[in-house]
Parts: structure tokens; sequence; C-alpha cells
């Protein structure tokens, strides 16, 4: 062999064992980089999940809230509804000659009497016992 293969060879070799270390350290990188990643990606998953789950409270919430303003709006509405119902039946006493027999009826139902107990008193007919009942609970309501 001459001196020259010699050399060549010697430096094939030479940079075969450097290309090979260099690999080893490389791929010891790559698992380590890795093992690092995937902490990273486990928790980007986690903050993922937890952003879709605040979005969708969030879409709740405002459904709640639209939900909130109607109920608020219905319950105006019927308070205006007893209030009108109240003045209707004041009206009704006032005019009616035998409006004593209705003071008499709410006294009674204020005091607690039932349905029976004001059809018998006051001489009344059921439908109107019961909405004389149901004035005096919304009014307590």
């Amino acid at each position: 062999m001459s001196i020259g293969f010699t050399i060549v060879l010697l430096i094939s070799v030479l940079a075969l064992a450097v290309t090979l270390a260099v690999s080893v350290y490389l791929l010891r990188e790559v698992r380590e980089l890795r093992q690092q990643v995937q902490p990273l990606q486990d928790r980007l998953t986690t903050v993922t999940k937890a952003a879709h789950e605040v979005l969708r409270l969030r879409k709740e919430f405002r459904e709640l809230q639209s939900g909130t303003l109607g109920v608020t709006k219905q319950l105006h509405s019927l308070e205006q509804a007893n209030t009108d119902l109240q003045s209707r039946l004041q009206e009704v006493a006032d005019q009616d000659p035998e409006s004593r027999q209705y003071q008499r009826a709410a006294k009674l139902v204020a005091s607690g009497a039932s349905v029976e107990e004001l059809m018998q008193e006051c001489e009344l007919p059921r439908a109107e016992a019961e909405l004389l009942m149901s004035v005096h609970k919304h009014s307590n309501s």
C-alpha cells in the first residue's frame, strides 16, 4: 500500500468516526428534545380543552342571561296584570250593591278561609270563590 492511499483511508475512517460521533450526539439530542416536547404537548392539549370549555360556558351564560331577561319581562307583565285585576276587582266591588259581601269574602280569604267556607259564608259560586282565593294569593306573593 502506498502512503497516499493510507492517508486517504485514514482520513476517510476519521471522517466516518466523526460522522458517527456527531450522529450519536444528534440522536441523543433528538430523544432529549422529544422528552421535553411531550409535557408541553400535554399542557397544550389541556389548555386547548380548557379554552373550549370556557367558550362553551360563555355561550351558556349568554343563553341564561337572555332567558333571565325574558323571565323578568314576563314577571313584570304578570305583576301588571295582577295590578289591573285587583283594580278591576275593586271597581266591581265599589259598583256592586253587594260589595259588602265581597269585602267580607276578602276578609275571610285573608284570614285563611277555604273555598268551601267562602261559598257557604258569602253564598258565592265556586268560580268566584276560587277567583278571590287566586287574587289573594297573587297579591301576597
